[in-house]
């Protein structure tokens, strides 16, 4: 393994518990922490409103290893709405039902087809798979997502909030409150909570994108969510 893979594996691995769940996403998490650490990063200086710049990681184009299994995942699935925030879609953005075997798709639909294929291949996973929008950012969404859903350029962060006055919400806010005061870029949260992340609200951040997503099940380490937040964002550069 290279050391990016063996970052990854010791990050992910920290406080991993042993109980039947964690233990039975493991595999597949590492699976696709090995994907993903075959691909080679770059730095790419991009425009923005700051002296400085904003620098991003570019993923180089390379041919995707091949899936573990070959499947067509078309059948609906109807899964439970409680761990998700009230302000989230209806449907889900991407999932695992949404997986086909055609061959009309492009180079980055491709690459994401085989990493979201290695947690795929088990159903249990299939609800940790989904990634709903937030009902007040669709505007946003129209703005930078292009047709085939992908985003060229755009930070990305993830994170999970009590409520109003937490740590990690307040944090965010300030993250996302620099980006729009010294980036010309987007920013892409996906909120891994049961409650909605305070004061993000799409009025005040015309360049926020928030998404939503399960949580994985206590004792599970919030690091495997990074590797997650990758594949639902749909950025081709991020940082």
């Amino acid at each position: 393994f290279d050391a990016c893979q063996v970052c990854i594996v010791r990050k992910l691995t920290k406080s991993l518990s042993n109980s039947a769940q964690s233990m039975a996403l493991l595999p597949s998490m590492l699976q696709l922490a090995f994907f993903l650490g075959l691909f080679r990063a770059r730095s790419a200086v991009l425009g923005s409103k700051s002296t400085a710049g904003a620098l991003l990681a570019t993923a180089e184009d390379e041919t995707a290893p091949e899936p573990v299994a070959s499947c067509s995942f078309l059948q609906t699935t109807v899964l439970s709405r409680d761990s998700l925030p009230t302000s989230a879609q209806s449907q889900p953005l991407l999932g695992c039902h949404s997986l086909t075997d055609s061959g009309n798709k492009s180079s980055w639909e491709q690459t994401y087809h085989a990493a979201a294929k290695l947690l795929c291949a088990n159903k249990a996973n299939w609800p940790y798979m989904e990634v709903f929008l937030d009902s007040r950012f669709v505007q946003q969404y129209s703005n930078f997502y292009g047709p085939d859903g992908w985003m060229d350029r755009a930070w990305v962060n993830y994170a999970k909030a009590d409520g109003r006055g937490d740590y990690w919400a307040l944090l965010t806010e300030r993250l996302v409150d620099s980006i729009h005061r010294h980036s010309a870029y987007p920013i892409v949260v996906v909120n891994f909570g049961e409650v909605g992340i305070p004061d993000l609200e799409p009025e005040r951040f015309p360049r926020l994108i928030l998404l939503h997503a399960r949580g994985f099940p206590k004792g599970m380490s919030f690091n495997f969510n990074k590797l997650r937040a990758v594949l639902f964002s749909h950025v081709k550069t991020g940082a």
